[in-house]
């Protein structure tokens, strides 16, 4: 039985993130949607007015579509610990 990948990601904290606020968290690395295998990781540009943080994207070969709303959704259904702005929650 192999060990379910885990990875880190950034990705904003909230829709209307400023530009500044982020959410860090160690999922697994599977779709929420099929359960197949993410695509890889690699870091991108958000964009919510004038800012463009960093934050972790990918494309899913079973062709889900993740939207950050959906993996905060996951995370909060989840319990799965995280940090946002800084401080970890639950």
């Amino acid at each position: 039985m192999s060990e379910t990948r885990i990875e880190h990601i950034i990705i904003p904290a909230n829709f209307e993130h400023s530009g500044v606020h982020r959410l860090e968290a160690d999922v697994p690395w599977y779709c929420i949607y099929c359960g197949a295998t993410r695509g890889e990781p690699h870091q991108g540009l958000s964009f919510d007015g004038s800012r463009r943080p960093a934050v972790t994207m990918w494309l899913n070969p079973c062709g889900h579509v993740e939207s950050y709303e959906a993996i905060r959704s996951w995370l909060k259904v989840h319990r799965v610990g995280r940090r946002a702005e800084g401080q970890w929650s639950l």
